[in-house]
């Protein structure tokens, strides 16, 4: 099966170099060509029944040209030579329509990657669909048979997909890759005196055998949904407020967006000229690695064929640099670094003060206060980082969790909440590309009773 997909990987990288010999003979001074192929089945099962199934195939291909620094783009499903030569065509028919952009165009031949990096990304299985219902199936029975508490399911579902995808610019770089992925997931509710509550658990890799075990999803999903159970309302007040791992995301990665490149140029978010500046406390360090082995995000070139490389984003809390494209390096009067597409890989935050924390050490270092699990709504503003959100969580008293919590809202400033960090634990989610442990902030405020 894997001799048959780069077989099929190889006709694409034809048909791209098709592409771009026409675009040139059109007339385009510069042009990329990206075609994407995907095979996959979906399953879900509820109450012990399929409930849908979806077999899938897609392709598209993708037409980006430039033209006396005018830039136009088409895309296409229909792989045939005549629908390949439409589609060139208006591509350069949009361009005559568009402004100029003198910071369009490819990177300087220099900047390209030059070597291709194999990251052990496929390895494909024929989708079954009998097999991925009794999969289904049975993940669903055991998360419904753990505890008695458990009074229903939202189903649970099973994924098995490949594909690959070629990228081809008219300075002769290709980048030709395949993958596979799957994912499975489970969740389940429970019964209280307030409604109900739920709980899910889920996992994906690029290899089947990389899968969490149905039991240990069986059992984060039933712990979650227990756990949530008779939820409790608290008082109006300032606390100290810890992101547990699977929230700490939501409020680190506005940090990231700040330093794309584009973003500092448009003047569009709330942490503007940062770099140099301390963003975070001095012990705190944030890396991107998009060289991870195995891992589905790894890749060795971005967006515009630009090699990618491991670096800091942000050191000893301060912004190390920001994270361009040809075209937001050029608007700023800087290089690419190769970033098109923002920051690539897995990004992880450290405590580099040579110590270990655990979620329990947060708690009992804040004593007294919030533990936030979920969020709720686009809390906020990018602009000047002020946020408020809808949150579930626990009552933390005397470092010790008192019970679950709901119906409240927490309000704070990023930057100031940056500025308060006071800890992070190791229990970052390797699930997650952004690899936080829990974050204990030193005081944001809460609205409850």
């Amino acid at each position: 099966m894997k001799e048959r997909i780069l077989a099929e990987k190889k006709e694409l990288e034809k048909i791209a170099e098709m592409a771009v010999d026409f675009a040139r003979k059109e007339g385009a001074d510069e042009s990329v060509i990206v075609l994407n192929k995907s095979t996959g089945l979906d399953v879900s099962c509820r109450h012990g029944e399929l409930e849908n199934i979806d077999f899938n195939k897609s392709r598209s291909l993708s037409v980006s040209v430039l033209k006396n620094q005018q830039r136009g783009q088409a895309r296409t499903a229909d792989l045939s030579e005549d629908a390949i030569r439409e589609t060139v065509r208006a591509a350069l028919s949009i361009a005559g329509t568009t402004m100029p952009d003198p910071s369009a165009g490819l990177p300087d031949k220099d900047e390209f990657a030059t070597e291709a990096v194999d990251f052990d990304l496929l390895h494909p299985e024929e989708p079954d669909p009998d097999a991925c219902i009794r999969e289904a199936v049975r993940l669903e029975g055991l998360a419904m048979s753990r505890d008695p508490r458990i009074t229903d399911s939202r189903g649970a579902s099973v994924s098995n997909h490949y594909g690959m995808s070629v990228m081809l610019n008219s300075a002769g770089f290709m980048c030709s890759e395949a993958n596979s992925y799957f994912t499975k997931g489970v969740s389940v509710m429970a019964d209280d005196s307030t409604g109900r509550q739920s709980g899910g658990s889920g996992t994906s890799a690029v290899d089947s055998r990389l899968l969490y075990s149905d039991e240990r999803m069986a059992r984060e999903a039933v712990t979650e949904a227990i756990e949530s159970i008779n939820p409790r309302r608290i008082p109006t007040g300032s606390y100290p407020v810890i992101f547990r791992y699977d929230a700490a995301p939501e409020i680190i990665s506005p940090a990231i967006g700040a330093i794309f490149g584009m973003n500092q140029y448009y003047k569009n978010w709330f942490l503007q000229d940062c770099r140099g500046s301390q963003v975070f406390p001095e012990w705190l360090t944030m890396s991107s690695d998009p060289h991870v082995k195995g891992h589905i995000s790894a890749q060795y070139c971005d967006g515009e064929g630009v090699a990618t490389r491991k670096c800091d984003l942000f050191k000893n809390g301060v912004a190390v640099d920001y994270l361009h494209s040809c075209v937001s390096a050029r608007k700023m009067g800087e290089k690419t670094n190769g970033h098109a597409g923002g920051a690539l890989g897995i990004m992880t935050l450290k405590d580099e003060r040579g110590r270990k924390n655990s979620f329990k050490d947060l708690l009992s270092y804040m004593d007294r206060g919030l533990v936030v699990v979920s969020t709720m709504g686009q809390g906020i503003n990018i602009m000047n980082g002020d946020l408020s959100f809808g949150v579930t969580g626990f009552w933390v008293e005397n470092g010790l969790i008192q019970y679950p919590v709901s119906g409240i809202t927490i309000a704070g400033n990023l930057k100031s909440m940056y500025l308060g960090i006071r800890g992070v634990a190791d229990d970052a989610d390797e699930r997650l590309r952004l690899r936080t442990g829990s974050v204990l902030i030193d005081r944001m405020t809460v609205a409850g009773e």
